[in-house]
């Protein structure tokens, strides 16, 4: 029987039960089972809504089956398919060997179906398909069509009439009336180019869903499962994903491990074994085995790129089992894999602290004379001499200009060599220029404007410099690490470019440089290439030029800029070997100055990025280990590195990294296909990730082709590796829970109030509730005050307090509202803990003067009488430095033969004037400010005023004179200072009675008797400042550093050190990159100065404090990758003793909860809570605080101080100037101080009027422009 008529007849069933569907309800099965003339229990199965999706009639007529091949074909050709139609294509297209079995079509399957019905195994019998004929079937082939909607029938007929694919026919084995399956065939996309038209994109989104619906399982395509693993499976259009975290793949990148042999260019592999032998000309350090690798594993990937698979093709395999690479963006298949060069260049991520400088110095100096190459577009080969023969020199420069050719190496030449014949060298650089010829650049903003640029030709000249660009604050530290690693006379051949009054050499004398190292400062001040000295681009006409027009046209003949030089930078003129950025973290950025003239001015072939951390979620798991354990041993731990890795395997959205990530390989490094080229450039989100929704991105999970192209640009050694040839001293990391002191407990209570009435009176709703969506202004400025007040806080007023009490109580009175039992309760306690009348009469006076206190004892009894206090004397430190300062310049007058008995009161006297507090009369009463937010008073959100402080520590040469060297081991080498005693303390005449003592570590010390040694320091009101002087003093022998998070905790802990005469340098974040570099110098080499008070935001990256060997963090960082960061200053390759880092808590606070919550949060909560308030545990801690009991026997004498373990001797201290005279003068950078005392009491009492806090003496010292950092 004709095919043609049982399809007719078929249809003719299937349109009349269309048409009967709703008259005659259930029994339309049965009608259309009767017109098909057979049984219904001889029918194919099919799904209840077959017939919603019956084709027409119409559409069939253009099909035709061969019962010989199998095959189906469609008669109707495209116009486009018809003009391709050759001999040659007609016997391409019909070799089935040219196409890829790609998977098999069914109808639509049940969902509670577990396979799909099997097919007669080829692969099981021998037999192909071209010779499957004689099946035995009681239905027409074109069954099977019946399962699709017309549409996607109308997809095949037009994939198959031009050749994309081709169909077949294959058949049940067992049940004649079994469905059909359709195998399809892909011509592949980088297969018959000639004869398939690719472009049409009706087909393109034909193939797409074509192949959505495969089954690409071989036990379908052979009817029977080849093993135990092979189940019925769809084709996946998306990416195959990883579901692997990105910190995870950044830590399992495998190590380098370079072979030189492996290496065809001789250059290349020559600066490898000098590299791996430890054997580098110039290079005075030896390496580590992992440094080796490193560097060597850089110069490779630098000279001998290697062709590498399109990270965006995917390797899959057809169920015949032949591979293919398939594109998921594009939907395309590929019978043969493309290749890319990889970049010259990458991403250094050597943990912190491994050396990366000194890798990137032993991969410069082992490379030394290569040179980059002409791009093959500009490349001119010139073979003869125009006049005659070429000579040997013409031949040989010609050659080595072509091939790039390191000629000073291959002649012997080092780098102080010389001697080489000025017409080889004339030869040489000559053929080494190439010329980019100009173009025209159009620009059209619309339909109407279209501006033509037209560009100057370009001659660039090849040279073997490598640029370094570093940040400011590393620029000393590179140029340190370069004069202590290489030989003695290496720096004559780099040059140092921080300054940007400093103008560049011409490139004639710039090209003879090795080194070029930029402050990245100084390297965005090249952007203004093209630019004259008014700011106005090459070409630009000003605006207000009245210039005339050129005569018969359109155009201005300006003439407003003649005469002004346009700036033409010399690093365009040249094509440099290499291109360094330290801390390139920043290069993720498109708009930036520098990456402007990275781009656009600097050629280079070899492009490196240095950084331990290259984007935010990219950290080390050693690093990342000693965050996430609350008290940690950093002691070769790998069992406890794999645990959190696998802890932290699961996948997370970390787009905003991997966008980051992005930029760096398309902008800087320029690498294919990322890299914007002709041709465009591909979307890196569409391939870097597994989208399931192509069309909204779902992110889902990562690709492989994003872990092929991280393992190609990153060069990282895991922490096993390096352990094996290295291990760092030991990294102690401890959380101090500390018991707050009274104050402490003070002001907890106070922001407890303030939070506690926000909540409640708000009701937690509306903006002016603190944790409101809209109030996140404020929100941030309150917790960063209540941060900072876990140090030490005087920016309450009393009268806010009662305000707040007023109107917390106003609404507890008040009926009607919505607070609950619970609400009232907690607010009923807090007001009860926070009564004005409560708070202690040194809380009035530290939040009046706005000064930390010291607490005494011993203090001279007749002052202290007319104060009318009693031991232990609190006092401010402003006032107690003062106290010094006069006791000891009277301590200098008859300083040979000391102070008389008479003398005694002229020392009272100079204590007569001191009072316990800057603010000694009554500031006047204030009126309240409450902000708009409901119980939080203006001074919570305002903060304390900000602490102006002039350092008062003489000059260095007094300072060191009353500190013992390593040779003076005795007290006698150190010049003896008077004491001062009273009439029954001196001996007869009133001379001093000195006290003979072998204790160096005090040197000379008055008598024990004196009023000298009786007035103590007991203690402070901060239970942590407390802490940190217990720690400074008893490890007097190593350096420290101190990582601060405001100014005035900064402040308050210089005012510390000041009293007790400790040097100390603050690396503020508005300190200027020349004091930053001048500072850790200081701080390095200065053996007297071992405390570094540090901004924790310029704690990161890059600066190498290995000198110190104790960390603390006055306030808990909660965030793994800051902290990691800071404390890795230290803990870094040049560190000698073990390193402990110590983070301060308040026991029992809302600062021990969120730090509590910080470390158990995950990387994603980490990566969505933007500010740490953002996250709802955080929120919670906050919105729900609890305030903190104070035990009766606090409230009075030594219950409030915050005890130091060993009280300490207030004046003629060991350490204190030797040369503290009365005359005060300021630095010459800070202008001169006015002499005038009324004056100065004057500027004094105007300053405490504002709110501000003035030191009382300025002395010029190791911290010069203290007060311009903290204005």
């Amino acid at each position: 029987m004709d095919p043609s008529h049982v399809v007719a007849t078929q249809l003719q069933a299937a349109v009349a039960a269309e048409k009967n569907k709703k008259r005659r309800g259930k029994g339309k099965r049965k009608a259309a089972d009767e017109l098909d003339g057979q049984p219904p229990a001889q029918k194919p199965k099919t799904l209840p809504n077959q017939e919603s999706r019956a084709i027409t009639k119409k559409l069939l007529r253009d099909w035709e089956y061969d019962d010989l091949t199998l095959e189906y074909s469609n008669l109707r050709k495209r116009k486009y398919a018809e003009s391709l139609q050759t001999e040659e294509s007609t016997a391409f297209l019909g070799n089935l060997s040219n196409y890829l079995a790609l998977g098999c079509l069914s109808g639509p399957v049940d969902e509670h179906e577990k396979h799909i019905y099997p097919v007669t195994s080829d692969k099981a019998t021998g037999s192909d398909i071209s010779n499957s004929s004689g099946l035995r079937t009681s239905h027409s082939p074109f069954c099977i069509f019946e399962q699709f909607d017309q549409l996607f029938v109308s997809h095949l007929a037009s994939l198959q009439s031009a050749s994309w694919i081709r169909i077949f026919r294959a058949h049940p084995s067992q049940d004649p009336h079994a469905l059909d399956l359709l195998r399809i065939y892909v011509l592949p996309f980088d297969v018959g180019g000639r004869f398939v038209d690719r472009k049409d994109a009706t087909l393109q989104l034909a193939f797409r869903e074509l192949v959505r619906r495969l089954w690409i399982s071989p036990c379908v395509w052979y009817g029977a499962s080849q093993d135990e693993t092979d189940i019925p499976r769809r084709f996946d259009v998306s990416v195959n994903g990883l579901t692997h975290s990105l910190f995870y793949l950044f830590n399992t990148i495998p190590s380098p491990n370079p072979r030189p042999e492996e290496v065809s260019l001789g250059e290349a592999r020559a600066a490898m074994e000098d590299i791996l032998s430890n054997n580098v000309e110039g290079l005075s350090t030896k390496l580590y085995a992992f440094q080796r690798k490193s560097a060597a594993e850089m110069v490779r990937r630098e000279a001998a790129p290697q062709l590498h698979v399109d990270p965006r093709l995917e390797l899959r395999t057809t169920p015949t089992g032949q591979p293919y690479y398939y594109e998921p963006k594009l939907t395309a298949i590929y019978r043969d894999k493309r290749y890319f060069h990889t970049c010259c260049g990458g991403i250094l991520a050597e943990s912190m602290g491994l050396g990366k400088t000194l890798i990137c110095i032993s991969v410069i100096l082992s490379t030394f004379g290569h040179l980059p190459k002409i791009p093959a577009q500009y490349e001119q080969i010139q073979t003869t001499n125009p006049i005659g023969a070429a000579s040997l020199v013409q031949v040989a420069a010609t050659s080595a200009a072509r091939h790039s050719l390191p000629w000073r190496q291959l002649a012997g030449l080092d780098i102080d060599s010389g001697g080489f014949p000025a017409n080889c060298i004339k030869e040489l650089e000559r053929r080494e220029t190439y010329t980019i010829p100009a173009e025209t650049l159009r620009f059209t903003r619309d339909k109407a404007a279209t501006k033509v640029v037209f560009t100057e030709d370009r001659t660039l000249q090849l040279c073997s410099t490598t640029i370094v660009v570093v940040p400011g604050n590393l620029f000393e530290q590179w140029r340190r690490e370069l004069r202590q690693h290489t030989n003695q006379n290496f720096l004559r051949y780099v040059l140092f470019m921080n300054n940007t009054r400093d103008a560049l050499p011409p490139p004639v004398v710039l090209k003879k440089y090795v080194i070029i190292l930029f402050s990245r400062e100084r390297f965005e001040h090249e952007n203004r290439d093209g630019f004259d000295e008014t700011g106005n681009r090459k070409g630009a006409r000003p605006l207000n030029c009245l210039c005339p027009l050129v005569p018969g046209t359109t155009r201005i003949d300006c003439s407003c800029r003649d005469g002004q030089k346009i700036y033409d930078s010399p690093l365009k003129r040249l094509h440099f070997l290499r291109l360094i950025i330290d801390e390139g973290h920043n290069f993720g950025q498109i708009k930036s100055n520098a990456v402007t003239v990275a781009d656009q001015l600097v050629k280079a072939d070899r492009r490196w990025l240095v950084s331990g951390t290259p984007a935010k979620d990219m950290l080390g798991v050693e690093v990342d280990l000693a965050y996430t354990r609350a008290d940690y041993a950093e002691s070769r731990d790998s069992v406890a590195r794999n645990e959190l890795l696998h802890k932290r395997i699961k996948y997370e959205d970390t787009r905003d990294t991997v966008a980051v990530l992005g930029k760096m390989a398309a902008n800087f490094l320029k690498i294919p296909p990322w890299a914007p080229t002709g041709s465009g450039k591909s979307d890196w989100d569409d391939y870097v990730y597994r989208h399931k929704d192509r069309q909204e991105k779902s992110y889902d999970a990562f690709s492989q082709c994003f872990l092929n192209t991280l393992n190609a640009i990153v060069v990282k050694t895991r922490p096993d590796d390096v352990e094996a040839d290295f291990t760092l001293p030991h990294l102690i990391h401890k959380t101090i829970r500390l018991e707050p002191s009274f104050y402490d407990k003070v002001t907890a209570n106070l922001f407890n109030l303030v939070l506690t009435s926000n909540a409640v009176t708000s009701e937690r709703t509306d903006i002016d509730y603190l944790f409101h969506p809209n109030s996140k202004k404020e929100r941030m400025r309150l917790v960063a005050n209540l941060r900072q007040s876990f140090f030490f806080w005087t920016g309450f007023r009393v009268e806010d307090i009662t305000a707040a009490h007023k109107q917390s109580t106003d609404y507890l009175l008040k009926e009607g509202t919505a607070c609950s039992v619970d609400d009232r309760r907690a607010m009923n306690r807090s007001l009860a803990l926070t009564l004005p009348e409560d708070l202690p009469h040194g809380w009035h006076m530290l939040s009046k003067s706005h000064e930390i206190g010291f607490f005494v004892e011993g203090w001279p009894e007749e002052i202290a009488a007319d104060w009318g206090v009693s031991e232990p004397i609190l006092i401010g430190a402003t006032q107690l430095a003062q106290a010094q300062d006069r006791v000891h310049s009277k301590l200098s007058e008859n300083f040979d033969q000391g102070l008389k008995r008479t003398q005694y009161a002229v020392l009272l006297s100079a204590l007569e004037t001191i009072e316990p507090f800057s603010c000694a009369k009554e500031e006047a009463s204030q009126d309240p400010k409450m902000t708009s937010m409901r119980g939080v008073p203006s001074s919570s959100i305002d903060g304390e005023p900000q602490k102006h402080y002039a350092k008062r520590s003489p000059k260095k040469a007094a300072s060191r004179k009353a500190v013992p060297t390593k040779t003076q081991d005795v007290p006698q080498a150190i010049e003896p200072s008077p004491a001062i005693v009273s009439t029954t303390e001196a001996g007869e005449g009133g001379d001093i009675v000195e006290e003979s003592t072998n204790n160096t570590d005090y040197g000379w010390m008055p008598h024990q008797s004196s009023i000298l040694t009786r007035s103590k320091i007991v203690g402070t009101t901060s239970a942590k400042l407390s802490y940190l002087i217990n720690e400074v003093l008893a490890h007097r022998h190593e350096k420290i550093l101190i990582f601060y998070e405001g100014d005035n905790i900064a402040y308050y802990i210089a005012q510390a050190l000041e009293i007790f005469y400790i040097d100390y340098l603050i690396y503020a974040n508005s300190l200027s990159s020349n004091l930053r570099n001048e500072w850790v110098s200081r701080f390095t080499d200065d053996p007297n100065v071992r405390i570094l008070l540090m901004d924790l935001r310029q704690g990161a990256r890059g600066i190498d404090l290995s000198v110190a060997s104790r960390v603390y963090f006055v306030n808990p960082v909660c965030r793994p990758e800051l902290e990691a960061q800071a404390f890795k200053r230290a803990h870094r390759l040049g560190q000698s003793k073990p390193v402990e880092v110590q983070t301060l808590v308040l026991k029992g606070t809302i600062e021990e909860a969120m730090l509590d919550r910080s470390r158990k949060m995950t990387e994603q909560e980490h990566h969505a809570a933007k500010s740490l308030e953002d996250d709802k545990g955080i929120q919670s801690i906050i919105g729900n605080s609890e305030p903190i009991y104070k035990a009766p026997e606090d409230v009075l004498g030594y219950g409030q101080v915050a005890h130091i373990e060993e009280p300490q001797q207030i004046f003629g201290r060991h350490n204190r100037p030797a040369a503290m005279t009365k005359p005060i003068r300021k630095h010459k950078e800070w202008g001169k101080m006015r002499a005038d005392k009324q004056k100065r009491r004057a500027e004094k009492e105007l300053a405490l009027a504002k709110g501000a806090e003035i030191g009382y003496v300025s002395f010029p010292g190791i911290f010069p422009g203290y007060e311009q950092i903290f204005r």
